[in-house]
């Protein structure tokens, strides 16, 4: 159907010697595009191609002015306006369902980045205590270690202050991970002996064991050990106070030189984002009340997962086995529910789009053929016109076609050089018939094109299970909505209108054409009108050798 269109209009343009119209190639989109505005996840008469479902246009019936929608109808409101039903239907029945899947995806993706980092932000821990204990003992770690190689003890003595400070950390370690080791005695030496004062047993390891009086080591090392643990414990009573202020979720804190946590975001803040992540799929199915608002069912049940699976939270969030998790899969369930509302909305853009499409080629089509006969018409009264002269000019039976130009006689005997030409059909149809040709050929090239793109776009949307591949080819879409390379109902009906109007015109401009040669009583217009003797002579005196 196309080929056969595309031949009628470059005969048409052969005859009528007018230059093809040449189409401007759009770019494809580049893989960083984003949808145009204007496009056709938008709510505008470009974006608008299913409007197959309703209308942008009124329909005046018996009983008034109407907007039909599918096999409905509403009126016009008392101030007159009609209501936009195609654009209000594309929008509900398209791109709502478009936008719902739009929102889902993108709370999983969010979700996915905040259970994410729920569960490793502590230099890959969670941020709540998996094991209280073992916080509490990495925190005092900490402090310990602090104490131990900063300035704090720098007090003790210092022939003595290393092995204070190796003292309490000894004591720390065996308190925190090997706490039965504090009841054996660490002097390995005979103890009976060291008792009595012999001479030659003394040690200073003797003098820890057994303990000595104030101003030595031991006294020294008890001092530094019972300063050190009171950071511990002061460190621990503040780790417990936050936790206890944000239902035991850490904040997001960042730790200063001398160990002041500053907290930069409060747990409970943290809390409460999880847990609106957590319930967001449950929200949005008790609040699903329209079409397509259902939410995929990993994405609605991922709070009851986390409280049944044996794995709990981390489970959900951690891929085993090298399986994906929970929420991989749920945010592969939300990308694909998107991209197959996406996909099938777009086929229905594209097949309405494509629709539209074939109606205003044949309409333009129409008008090409229209003004392909037209100018056959006015040519072929020109045709018959000299003729008709050469009858009446020449006298019968003198008519000679053996040459080239035709010869005859005249009614007085005088030798006459028949000589016709185009040149009245051709200022008419150059005036007249080629301007409208010309931008004729521009529509029906522009439309050819559009088809083919359509065709292209429906193969690449509907033939691939690429989601890269159908988002390029729906940028693609998107972008050509957008740029108005697609014709849309208003230019169906521009067109429509412009054929019945040319027919009219075209038939007006034959007969006027065929009435202004044949009739009119000046030479200079009705040069065909036979009925005029002065016509006759004009073409005598014109055709004499």
């Amino acid at each position: 159907m196309r080929a056969a269109k595309r031949t009628l209009v470059a005969f048409l343009l052969a005859a009528l010697a007018v230059p093809p119209f040449a189409t401007a190639q759009s770019a494809p989109p580049s893989a960083g595009a984003t949808f145009s505005r204007q496009g056709i996840y938008s709510c505008n008469q470009n974006g608008s191609y299913a409007m197959s479902v309703g209308t942008i246009n009124a329909v005046t019936g018996p009983s008034g002015t109407y907007v039909p929608v599918n096999d409905s109808a509403v009126t016009a409101n008392t101030a007159g306006i009609l209501v936009n039903t195609g654009t209000l239907v594309y929008k509900e029945c398209i791109l709502r369902e478009i936008v719902d899947r739009q929102a889902e995806s993108a709370l999983t993706g969010f979700n996915k980045r905040i259970f994410t980092s729920f569960t490793s932000s502590r230099n890959g821990k969670p941020m709540y205590p998996e094991v209280l204990q073992e916080d509490v003992i990495e925190r005092n770690d900490e402090v310990v270690a602090r104490a131990l190689t900063n300035e704090s003890l720098n007090t003790v003595n210092p022939t003595y202050r290393q092995a204070v400070k190796r003292a309490i950390l000894r004591a720390y370690q065996a308190s925190t991970r090997a706490r039965n080791q504090s009841l054996a005695c660490p002097y390995q030496g005979d103890i009976a002996a060291l008792q009595q004062a012999r001479e030659g047993s003394f040690s200073f390891d003797g003098l820890l064991a057994l303990g000595q009086p104030a101003c030595n080591p031991l006294f020294a090392y008890q001092q530094a050990q019972q300063y050190t643990y009171e950071l511990a414990a002061n460190d621990t009573t503040e780790m417990m106070t936050r936790l206890g202020w944000s239902r035991g979720i850490y904040g997001v804190e960042r730790t200063e030189e001398d160990g002041t946590r500053r907290t930069l975001t409060p747990g409970y803040l943290v809390g409460n984002s999880v847990s609106l992540a957590m319930n967001s799929g449950y929200q949005r199915l008790i609040n699903a009340n329209d079409i397509g608002q259902m939410v995929g069912g990993l994405f609605a049940g991922f709070g009851a997962q986390i409280m049944s699976s044996s794995g709990g939270l981390l489970g959900a969030v951690n891929s085993s086995g090298g399986q994906p998790s929970y929420l991989q899969q749920m945010v592969r369930e939300s990308a694909d529910g998107l991209i197959g509302s996406a996909v099938n909305a777009a086929l229905q853009i594209l097949s309405a789009a494509r629709q539209l499409e074939i109606l205003f080629n044949q309409a333009v089509s129409a008008i090409a053929a229209n003004l392909l006969s037209t100018a056959n018409s006015i040519r072929g009264i020109e045709a018959q016109c000299w003729t008709l002269l050469i009858e009446h000019v020449c006298q019968a039976g003198t008519v000679s076609s053996s040459t080239v130009p035709w010869t005859c006689k005249d009614s007085g005997g005088n030798n006459l050089r028949i000589a016709t030409s185009t040149t009245a059909s051709k200022a008419i149809i150059d005036a007249q018939i080629i301007p409208l040709a010309s931008s004729t050929q521009a529509d029906i090239d522009a439309s050819n094109q559009a088809l083919t793109l359509i065709d292209r776009l429906i193969d690449s949307v509907a033939d691939t299970t690429s989601p890269d591949a159908q988002r390029l080819a729906l940028l693609e879409l998107d972008q050509l909505v957008a740029q108005n390379k697609l014709h849309n109902q208003q230019d169906v009906d521009q067109a429509k209108s412009r054929r019945d109007t040319l027919a009219i015109e075209t038939a007006a401009l034959v007969t006027k054409t065929a009435t202004d040669w044949g009739d009119s009583t000046d030479p200079n217009v009705g040069w065909c009108n036979y009925n005029n003797q002065s016509v006759i002579q004009m073409w005598a005196n014109r055709w004499k050798q």
